[in-house]
């Protein structure tokens, strides 16, 4: 299994450079956050050289929520060109027909986007369509926010439907779900978001550091915030993950 750390453009460039002497990571950056500046060149900046793979999530949310929308004809130029390894489809949110259509247009145009359920929207016709593109894999989304219950539930109707079928959870990283199905890849926000936001450490059980750093003089991507070790649980838990699923996915055909 793959975990992605959701990230934006250059914001932990320092803890990676810090730690390039480590094992290598993955990363996953949404279209919304990257500069027209670095179209032409690495999204996440020259000298980051411990990121083996990353993805591309269009931004449609982030864009949705600032009550913009995105370039659909650049989206796609710029993913066929990007160098990611895994890019997922544009969804319109709220209107399942209208991601088909965004979705059939890449497609077309030869990029291998990965289409998504999202919560409420698991049907099997919606999944059988879903499981028709190009890769054959899907993603499991719009529950990032939603209880634990909801999560978990969508997830298993998800997997009720599709499986057998190599599948995302976008935003889907707590070990209760990872590990109790069998994710092709996830990704989440919560290794910089939990610390940054709400000074409370995952790989410390939540507890919280009290750091001394005062948000109006040092941003939080700065040297004083060192995250390799929120990183380093996040990789943990991936290898924990795929050593659970590993003897599955090699006897399974997709």
């Amino acid at each position: 299994m793959k975990l992605y750390l959701a990230d934006l453009p250059g914001r932990n460039a320092w803890t990676f450079k810090t730690n390039a002497f480590r094992e290598g990571l993955r990363i996953l950056l949404s279209y919304a956050y990257i500069k027209p500046e670095n179209y032409s060149s690495s999204p996440y900046g020259a000298g980051v050289k411990n990121i083996k793979e990353w993805a591309l999530d269009s931004g449609a949310f982030t864009a949705h929520a600032q009550g913009k929308e995105v370039d659909h004809a650049h989206y796609i130029e710029y993913a066929k060109s990007s160098g990611a390894e895994e890019v997922f489809g544009l969804d319109v949110i709220g209107n399942p027909t209208g991601t088909a259509v965004n979705l059939e247009k890449e497609w077309k145009a030869g990029l291998n986007s990965i289409p998504t359920i999202h919560y409420g929207q698991a049907t099997p016709d919606r999944v059988a369509w879903a499981r028709s593109g190009p890769t054959g894999k899907i993603a499991i989304g719009g529950v990032a926010r939603l209880s634990f219950a909801k999560r978990w539930n969508h997830t298993a109707e998800v997997f009720r439907l599709a499986w057998p079928c190599r599948i995302h959870g976008l935003g889907i990283a707590d070990a209760r779900i990872i590990t109790a199905f069998p994710f092709d890849s996830v990704d989440s926000s919560s290794w910089e978001f939990a610390p940054l936001c709400f000074d409370q450490w995952n790989v410390y059980g939540g507890l919280s550091l009290k750091t001394p750093v005062r948000v109006e003089d040092v941003p939080f991507w700065s040297k004083d915030r060192n995250l390799w070790n929120e990183v380093g649980n996040m990789l943990d838990l991936e290898r924990r993950a795929t050593a659970i699923w590993k003897p599955l996915f090699d006897r399974t055909e997709f």
